[in-house]
């Protein structure tokens, strides 16, 4: 069997809309009930477990869901979301018995209609060792448990499997579809916090990855550049279409590079980089004059963001 853990909180309709896409034959469904109690109500929760945590966000919950199940397999399904069907359920018992090594198992998952995520660091769709996860005690970021937890538990996983040179699993058949919900455990208000919190989460999530490599003895120089570019993305992206948020995004992404002073050298950061690629569009719509470059500087030397960011 796989433990699948599902992160809820005041979302009855959503839940049992998950519940009934579930084939109970392959999973031990846990739900942790991120402070809300209310997922009592539904009768369909007679096939699960049912954890009654305090109010700490997705990423905390998902950590709850792992300390408390124990299954040799770990699968993630938000509250809402939906497996395709019940028969291609079964197909993942078969794909993990003809990879026994692989830590981890990514299949696709339709976004919107559309297929995604076949490689990115969504949790949709991914399969995870229980004893890959212990053995580099590999943990959600506490926080930032609302925003980029995926991300960041995610990324951290990748970073770990690679080191040692097992590759990750790649499948061709989506098996979840998410479905938007804005009012979910895992969607609350993401368009402010997009803006407002993104970075700040980006750094905070990025350092817990950082911190757990390093202590599995795993180089992180190529990451930490990765993610200081993507970090200056953000921020531009945020300049150019809610420029409110500006300090915010500043401050955030300031986090990450002060931590990492002594390893972010700019004319190191790379410029092949898809995010500076995109970073173009952004750069368009903005006042000042901005690159790679002239951002680490500034940001490095400036706690409060300079009034030429601000014209």
């Amino acid at each position: 069997m796989i433990d699948l853990i599902i992160p809820y909180y005041n979302n009855l309709e959503g839940l049992a809309t998950t519940l009934a896409s579930i084939n109970y034959d392959i999973f031990d469904v846990t739900i942790v009930d991120d402070g809300s109690n209310s997922a009592m109500s539904l009768p369909e929760t007679s096939k699960c477990d049912i954890i009654l945590t305090e109010n700490g966000g997705p990423g905390y919950a998902r950590q709850i869901g792992i300390m408390w199940t124990e299954n040799d397999y770990i699968m993630f399904i938000d509250t809402g979301d939906i497996f395709v069907s019940k028969e291609i359920q079964k197909k993942i018992p078969r794909v993990i018995q003809a990879n026994p090594n692989a830590n981890l198992i990514s299949f696709p998952y339709y976004y919107k209609d559309k297929i995604t995520g076949d490689s990115d660091n969504r949790m949709h769709g991914k399969i995870y060792k229980r004893s890959f996860i212990d053995k580099y005690d590999i943990t959600f970021c506490m926080e930032s448990s609302y925003m980029n937890e995926d991300i960041g538990f995610n990324r951290t996983c990748r970073l770990c499997t690679n080191a040692e040179l097992i590759p990750i699993v790649y499948m061709s058949n989506p098996i979840i579809k998410w479905i938007e919900n804005e009012n979910s455990l895992t969607c609350k208000n993401n368009h402010t916090a997009l803006y407002r919190d993104q970075t700040r989460a980006l750094s905070l999530n990025a350092i817990h990855t950082i911190n757990i490599c390093r202590k599995n003895n795993i180089n992180p120089e190529t990451e930490i550049n990765q993610i200081a570019i993507a970090l200056y993305y953000w921020f531009v992206r945020t300049a150019a279409e809610n420029p409110t948020y500006i300090q915010d995004a500043w401050d955030g992404a300031r986090i990450f590079y002060k931590y990492f002073e002594k390893e972010i050298y700019p004319n190191k950061l790379s410029l092949g980089n898809q995010r500076l690629k995109q970073c173009l569009y952004y750069r368009g719509k903005v006042s000042f004059t901005i690159n790679i470059l002239r951002f680490a500087h500034d940001i490095l030397t400036n706690e409060i963001i300079p009034n030429n960011y601000l014209t």
